[in-house]
C-alpha cells in the first residue's frame, strides 16, 4: 500500500506548481515592498528637507512662527502620500547660536505584501539640518525676458492692466527674494540683474548690472516700457542668455548661479520663432542656467513654448490674472532665495 502511494505521482505537479507559485508571489511581493520602501525613504527625506528649509527661511521670525511655517510645509507634503503615517510629531529644533535648524521625523510605512506575513508596518526615519546663519552667498545673476506686445495693454480678469501687473509682480519678485534670505546685505552685494522687453523686436535691452533697483526704475521711467506691437520672443531670450554668459565670464567665483525668467502672454507671430527660442533655452540649460517661465493668460501654443523652455516642469508657472502673476513671481523669488540656504544633513 505504502509503495503504491509513493509511486503515484498524478497530483505532484499541481502541488509543486502551487508551492512554486506561492514562493514566486512572495518573492515578487517582498521585492515590490522593498522598492516602495526605498522610494518612500527618498520622499520622507524630501519632506524633511523641505520643512527644514522652510524653517530656516523663517529664522528671523519668532519661535512659534518659524515652527508653524515648517509644520505647514511638512503637513502639506505629507498629505500627498497616503501610505505614510506619522509616528508622533516631527521634531523642529532651532540652534540660534550655531545658526542651524534640525528637523527629524519618524513615520510608519504600511507594506502591501509583507503585511500578509505578519509585518504590518516599518518605521522610517529622516533628519535634516539646515544652516541659516549665511556667511557666504555665491554670486548670482538674474535676467528677465518680458513680453510687452500689444496684448499686454489688455485688462486682466481681476481688473488690472497686464503691463501694470507685470511691473508690480517684478517688484514682488525681488521683495520675496530678499525676504527669503537671512543675510539680505550679503545677497545685495552678490546679486546682479538685467532685463529686456520684446514685441516683434527687442525693445528695452538693459544689461546685467549690480543690484536690482535699476530694473524697477526703468520700468517706471522709460517711455519704451509700454505695450505695443506683435510677438517674437527670440531676440529677448537671446539677449538674456548672452548677458548671463557675460556675467558668468566676469564672475571670479566658480559657484556663480544664473537665472533666466521668460514671460509671455501670447503666441509668437511666426511659429519658427518658437523653434529658435527653444534652441536658446536649451543652450542655457546646457550651461546650467536655471530657467523659470511664466504664462500670463497665454494661449495653448504660448504655454507649450514656455513649458519646453523651463528647466523643470515645476519651473513653468501659469498665471491667469494679476494676483496669480504676483504669486508666481513671489514663488520664484522665494525659490531663488532658498537656493542660498545650505542643507548640511
Amino acid at each position: 500500500m505504502v509503495y503504491r502511494l509513493l509511486k503515484d505521482t498524478k497530483g505532484n505537479f499541481s502541488i509543486i506548481l502551487a508551492v512554486s507559485a506561492m514562493a514566486l508571489l512572495t518573492c515578487v511581493g517582498v521585492g515590490v515592498d522593498y522598492t516602495n520602501m526605498v522610494r518612500q525613504q527618498a520622499e520622507i527625506n524630501g519632506i524633511v528637507d523641505a520643512a527644514a528649509i522652510a524653517a530656516a527661511t523663517q529664522a528671523k521670525s519668532n519661535s512659534a512662527d518659524r515652527r508653524k511655517a515648517a509644520m505647514a510645509v511638512f503637513d502639506e507634503n505629507l498629505a500627498l502620500n497616503t501610505q505614510l503615517k506619522l509616528n508622533g510629531q516631527p521634531g523642529i529644533h532651532f540652534d540660534d547660536n550655531a545658526g542651524e535648524v534640525t528637523v527629524d521625523a519618524n513615520l510608519a510605512y504600511q507594506p502591501l505584501f509583507l503585511s500578509f506575513l505578519g509585518k504590518d508596518n516599518y518605521n522610517i526615519g529622516s533628519q535634516s539640518t539646515v544652516s541659516y546663519a549665511i556667511e557666504y552667498i555665491p554670486p548670482m545673476s538674474i535676467a528677465l525676458a518680458l513680453d510687452t506686445s500689444g496684448s499686454m495693454s489688455w485688462t486682466t480678469t481681476d481688473g488690472t492692466i497686464k503691463i501694470d501687473a507685470l511691473q508690480e509682480a517684478t517688484r514682488e519678485l525681488f521683495a520675496a527674494l530678499f525676504d527669503s534670505t537671512e543675510n539680505p546685505t550679503l545677497l545685495l552685494q552678490q546679486l546682479s540683474s538685467g532685463f529686456s522687453t520684446y514685441n516683434t523686436d527687442l525693445i528695452i535691452s538693459q544689461p546685467i548690472m549690480s543690484g536690482y533697483a535699476h530694473i524697477e526704475n526703468t520700468m517706471t521711467t522709460d517711455p519704451l516700457f509700454v505695450a505695443a506691437g506683435g510677438t517674437d520672443s527670440t531676440p529677448s531670450v537671446q539677449f538674456a542668455f548672452d548677458q548671463l554668459m557675460v556675467s558668468r565670464s566676469m564672475a571670479s567665483d566658480p559657484k556663480w548661479k544664473g537665472y533666466l525668467l521668460f514671460l509671455t502672454d501670447g503666441d509668437n507671430n511666426d511659429p519658427l520663432s518658437d523653434d529658435s527660442t527653444k534652441a536658446i533655452c536649451q543652450q542655457a540649460k546646457d550651461q546650467d542656467i536655471t530657467i523659470y517661465t511664466i504664462a500670463f493668460a497665454a494661449p495653448p501654443r504660448g504655454e507649450e513654448l514656455l513649458e519646453d523652455c523651463a528647466s523643470d516642469p515645476s519651473n513653468a508657472f501659469d498665471s491667469s490674472d494679476a494676483q496669480k502673476l504676483k504669486q508666481a513671481f513671489e514663488a520664484i523669488g522665494e525659490e531663488i532665495g532658498e537656493s542660498v540656504v545650505r542643507i548640511k544633513k
